[in-house]
């Protein structure tokens, strides 16, 4: 690609970061994993497709959702398949602090390097640094093929998502088999991408961005007026919040073993047990937060199997399976950055520049918000 053997290059999947090289031009990302204001750097110009940046087709050899292993347990099981290089010390800290947390929890990680004495060892010893016993904890190497992979997931309840390289590939299987994926919001794309697809399926809605149309009036000068303004968008937000805080109900907590993981496990079961901490939200932002939410949802094991077993039907309807639709508008992003590049080359640069906004270069100009409603007053 240093050699531009394309008049116009980009890259997409599987390399959640910069090539560094000028000769691509392009990054196919989404606004949730690369905000507007995303201080990440690129050598290339950032296209946000529309919605998620990924498209999922489920294998067909999957087995059926599997009912939720606590029912039968009478304990949650967390657990991640991802990529063991993903998951760093940091990581495990956090992960005791949520079984801390969590009495007679357990932890199920799945990973090839699982198949030697070795490296069972020495994550074993990293856990027991946070307070975690060995018997809490399976590890298993990989299974002997797709079907059987997907299998396993009947033996966790909740999907721990690493940071800050989040999972991909492992959680939109693990949403498939119906087992719900706790993440964390990041700075960079590879820590966002379990937030733009747990937004995809419906599990989380993300703050609606600031359009430029209300960053212009921000900026403007405010002019006199004698009119008392209607509520603003800001206090509606705030109204929403206090609505939805009032509905959070507070979980109990178990804080007798989490002398090990500090701070971190004191201040999230604090956080739940004050009823700060929606049981609906499957995205963190914070460490603390993380273990609430984990906390929150392994408290309520009726919720999590109704979950389970709707998880795959929302998945299938949802904009994450939809091929052909995702396909269109890729096509439409590849149309409209070849009518920027032979725009440019004729020197029509307002053409140019609305063949960028259609391929996503640009931000969206939302419509401005109603006007105030004035109520007439004497000066």
């Amino acid at each position: 690609m240093a050699r531009r053997p394309a008049p116009v290059q980009l890259t997409w999947i599987g390399y959640p970061n910069s090539t560094g090289l000028k000769a691509v031009d392009y990054r196919l990302t989404d606004d949730v994993c690369d905000p507007w204001d995303t201080k990440q750097t690129f050598v290339e110009e950032l296209v946000r497709l529309p919605g998620c940046f990924l498209c999922y087709s489920p294998a067909v050899d999957a087995p059926p959702v599997a009912p939720a292993p606590a029912l039968a347990n009478g304990y949650i099981t967390f657990g991640s398949f991802n990529n063991l290089a993903k998951i760093t010390p940091q990581v495990l800290r956090i992960w005791g602090a949520v079984l801390a947390a969590v009495p007679r929890s357990r932890l199920v990680l799945k990973n090839k390097p699982f198949a030697c004495e070795a490296a069972r060892g020495h994550v074993l010893q990293q856990l027991a640094a946070v307070g975690v016993e060995s018997w809490r904890v399976d590890l298993l190497p990989l299974a002997p093929g797709n079907a059987e992979h997907l299998a396993t997931y009947a033996l966790m309840d909740i999907s721990l998502d690493p940071f800050p390289y989040a999972g991909t590939t492992t959680t939109t299987e693990s949403l498939f088999m119906g087992v719900p994926c706790l993440t964390m919001a990041g700075h960079c794309h590879a820590h966002n991408v379990g937030v733009s697809l747990l937004t995809a399926v419906g599990l989380h809605r993300p703050a609606k961005p600031q359009n430029r149309i209300l960053q212009q009036q921000a900026a403007a000068p405010a002019s006199p007026s004698c009119a008392v303004p209607s509520a603003t968008s800001d206090h509606h937000q705030q109204r929403a919040g206090e609505a939805e805080n009032s509905s959070m109900s507070s979980s109990p907590l178990s804080t007798s073993n989490c002398a090990v993981a500090g701070d971190v496990c004191a201040s999230g079961g604090a956080a739940a047990a004050a009823g700060l901490v929606s049981r609906s939200g499957w995205v963190a932002h914070s460490e603390a937060e993380y273990v609430a939410l984990a906390v929150a949802h392994a408290s309520d094991v009726k919720t999590l199997a109704e979950l389970r077993y709707s998880l795959r039907e929302r998945m299938l309807a949802s904009p994450l399976c939809n091929a052909p639709v995702f396909l269109r508008r890729l096509e439409g992003v590849y149309r409209s950055l070849w009518r920027r590049h032979c725009f440019t080359l004729s020197g029509d640069s307002a053409a140019a520049d609305a063949a960028a906004e259609a391929a996503g270069l640009r931000q969206p100009l939302l419509a401005a918000p109603a006007p105030a409603t004035a109520v007439s007053a004497t000066c």
